[in-house]
């Protein structure tokens, strides 16, 4: 009987202490962002004080084409301090701040050469640093359908 009771006590308190640890481990960024409001965001509470101006250290990928639509994850920091712009010579189409050191940013149409990825936040614009935040527009080759047929129908 009271082993029984027991395991009842007991039980509901390890289920919902084993949802709330899987749903950390899962996802802690939906965690933090569902606190945004209260301070916290996917760069942790307190990171918003951050002043320095944003540098940008690399680039994956470093080329896409001129028609835009390519995901680039840009490495780098300073990224928490509100993250205004992104820009590959004009603003990206998108951009996503994943944490203070890393950007998922969208690149717009744009015309083939290379150019220098820029991430704007509150304490400015980041500097140019080449090679590593050089992103080129390549124009993109056509393809050309060649049928294989004979012509005999």
């Amino acid at each position: 009987m009271l082993k029984r009771s027991l395991v009842a006590k007991v039980l509901p308190g390890l289920a919902v202490s084993g949802v709330l640890i899987a749903s950390i481990v899962a996802s802690p960024a939906a965690l933090f962002g569902s606190l945004s409001g209260y301070g916290y965001g996917v760069c942790g509470f307190g990171y918003n004080a951050f002043s320095g101006t944003a540098t940008v250290t690399g680039l994956s990928p470093t080329s896409g084409t001129t028609a835009g639509g390519t995901s680039v994850f840009i490495t780098g920091s300073g990224f928490c301090n509100t993250v205004s712009a992104v820009t590959f010579g004009t603003p990206a189409q998108s951009i996503n701040v994943l944490a203070d050191t890393l950007i998922q940013a969208v690149t717009p149409a744009h015309a083939a050469g290379t150019v220098d990825v820029r991430v704007t936040n509150a304490a400015g614009t980041s500097a140019i640093n080449a090679p590593a935040d050089q992103y080129t527009f390549v124009t993109p080759t056509p393809s050309v359908y060649t049928s294989q047929r004979d012509g005999r129908g």
